[in-house]
């Protein structure tokens, strides 16, 4: 069922449980599917959220580089209360790269409590590299490149810079907040945009359970690209892991 900036699934009988999904940087929020198949197959409903600059009808190109966090943390409202709509049943968000960040600020923002959080790939820190070229992403954030997301799961070719030292805007807001519940992060200790040490960093301090994917070549049909997860195939051997975690979910009777 198709809303306003999120859809909704629901599994065939009763839901057992609600998940909040939201999307990373530039990927299409319909190409988490196989994630949402997986999911509804257990009998649990998905609100599958889609941010702002995610679809080519709402949110031209030439205007992506006005962006703002905040407006990534007011789009989570209408699928957070869709989320309410069922107080009883337990809930997890699950949120890729910058889908993670989102999530956590909203949790805080909005002081909604899930029973589970699953953050793939979470951007905690970008690494040193991309953390001196942030100055030149606000200085000229019109200028754009070309992404590395595979064709078929991105929404543009390329992006403005600008979005960049917006989604630094997020990093630093996530890094001052407290986060309760149980968390579990998945994440390659390569990732090309990701400071594992800060992601174990922010496991340590927050009781979060970190598991490692150690994609390699061959193991996966991107696996040179080590911070994408757009389907299992990205997953790698790592496919097990998320498997059993999805099996370990909460669900009322």
């Amino acid at each position: 069922m198709k809303k306003a900036n999120y859809t909704l699934h629901t599994p065939v009988g009763e839901s057992k449980a609600t998940a909040l999904l939201i999307h990373g940087l530039n990927v299409r929020p319909d190409s988490l599917g196989w994630l949402i198949d997986q999911l509804t197959a257990r009998g649990i409903r998905v609100v599958n959220v889609q941010l702002r600059g995610h679809s080519k009808a709402h949110c031209p190109h030439h205007a992506l580089h006005r962006i703002t966090w905040e407006d990534w943390v007011d789009d989570l409202q209408a699928p957070l209360q869709e989320v309410r709509n069922r107080p009883a049943q337990p809930c997890v968000l699950i949120g890729y790269s910058m889908g993670a960040l989102v999530g956590l600020e909203i949790a805080h923002r909005y002081h909604v409590t899930f029973d589970r959080y699953l953050l793939l790939a979470p951007p905690i820190q970008i690494n040193a590299l991309s953390r001196r070229l942030l100055p030149l992403c606000r200085r000229f954030g019109r200028v754009v490149l070309p992404s590395f997301t595979p064709k078929a799961y991105r929404v543009y070719p390329a992006l403005p810079i600008g979005l960049f030292h917006t989604l630094a805007t997020g990093i630093r807001s996530v890094a001052q907040r407290k986060h309760p519940g149980p968390l579990t992060i998945l994440i390659d200790p390569c990732d090309e945009l990701v400071s594992f040490a800060a992601v174990k960093a922010f496991a340590i301090k927050h009781r979060a359970t970190l598991k490692v994917i150690a994609k390699k070549i061959g193991d996966c049909r991107y696996g040179h690209i080590k911070h994408l997860i757009v389907d299992e195939a990205s997953l790698g051997p790592a496919t097990d892991l998320l498997r059993d975690y999805l099996n370990r979910l909460p669900l009322t009777e």
